[in-house]
């Protein structure tokens, strides 16, 4: 299957919200309705800034294969 990984902060990961209204939960829900097969990640972090997310996509390139989608 190919991935998609939202990277980001805590309002990435979901914060406030039940997790059938996180953006990615509704994503997976309309991906498997329309019979696309995506794992999804979700890999927010409370206090997350923009080095840390930089520092993710960096490790992040060593396990996207083509197709993969980063976010």
């Amino acid at each position: 299957r190919k991935k998609i990984w939202f990277i980001g902060d805590s309002v990435t990961n979901g914060y406030g919200v039940e997790f059938e209204d996180t953006y990615y939960s509704v994503l997976d829900e309309r991906l498997k309705k329309r019979k696309h097969k995506f794992n999804i990640f979700a890999s927010g972090m409370y206090g997350n800034n923009y080095k840390d997310s930089l520092s993710f996509i960096k490790n992040l390139s060593n396990i996207l294969g083509p197709g993969d989608l980063a976010i």
